[in-house]
């Protein structure tokens, strides 16, 4: 198989799993408050690395936290076709715990590439759940440059 096709049923792979977890969220009470926290989580993934992140999901109250904390476990350590920190037993309890430690004890490669891996899960998530919820994409660009002014 060649790398674009490997990338291509990669990006298909990612875009399935988001899928199914997203169209979850659309019954929940809690659905657009994952939509609004997953808009923000990959500049603080890329901001902060995949520990922090992780922790501070862990670490808020709210079923869209803890939520959006297992998709991430599950993907990187269950569900992805390349597993950079290794494999999780399938319906392991405290599953995020034991991500989070896996990430804390990788040596630098490894993490870089789980984080990288989690970073494009995060950005399928955010796709998948703004079309979901039909609201409008607005590139960061755009966020960047808005100002208070009349």
């Amino acid at each position: 198989m060649k790398t674009n096709e490997k990338r291509e049923t990669l990006e298909r792979q990612r875009a399935a799993f988001a899928y199914e977890r997203v169209s979850g969220w659309e019954k929940s009470v809690w659905g657009s408050r994952a939509l609004a926290l997953v808009k923000g989580l990959p500049v603080a993934m890329r901001t902060q690395g995949l520990s922090v992140t992780l922790a501070t999901l862990m670490g808020k109250e709210g079923i869209e936290y803890r939520e959006l904390a297992s998709l991430l476990a599950d993907w990187v350590m269950e569900s992805a076709p390349v597993k950079p920190l290794g494999d999780l037993e399938a319906n392991s309890n405290d599953a995020v715990r034991r991500f989070l430690k896996a990430a804390v004890s990788a040596d630098r490669r490894t993490y870089l590439a789980a984080q990288s891996e989690a970073l494009a899960m995060l950005e399928m998530v955010k796709v998948m759940a703004q079309a979901i919820f039909k609201a409008p994409v607005q590139p960061v660009s755009t966020l960047e440059e808005k100002t208070d002014a009349p």
